[in-house]
């Protein structure tokens, strides 16, 4: 499914419960876990988080990671506080 994982030192299950986010790029993903870290960290197990984190981070352009810095906007329509969503 998304084959960013891939290249990821992830466990069969680990890899099940990144995929469920249903996130289609390192970035997405990225963006998920920075709109919920609580729930994106208690979900996969806080250490572990910090370290797939670190290995996601190092997938992005220097855009991008520039663009996961900034503050989030205000929600979307959804209520989801995605990265760079300026309504």
């Amino acid at each position: 499914m998304s084959s960013f994982l891939d290249g990821l030192a992830l466990s069969n299950e680990e890899r099940a419960k990144l995929e469920a986010f249903g996130a289609a790029t390192p970035f997405a993903l990225l963006g998920i876990r920075k709109s919920a870290p609580e729930a994106f960290d208690a979900h996969i197990g806080p250490e572990r988080a910090r370290e797939i984190a670190a290995q996601l981070e190092r997938l992005l352009t220097d855009d991008q990671r520039d663009l996961l810095a900034k503050p989030g906007g205000p929600p979307g329509a959804l209520g989801a506080r995605l990265p760079g969503n300026r309504d």
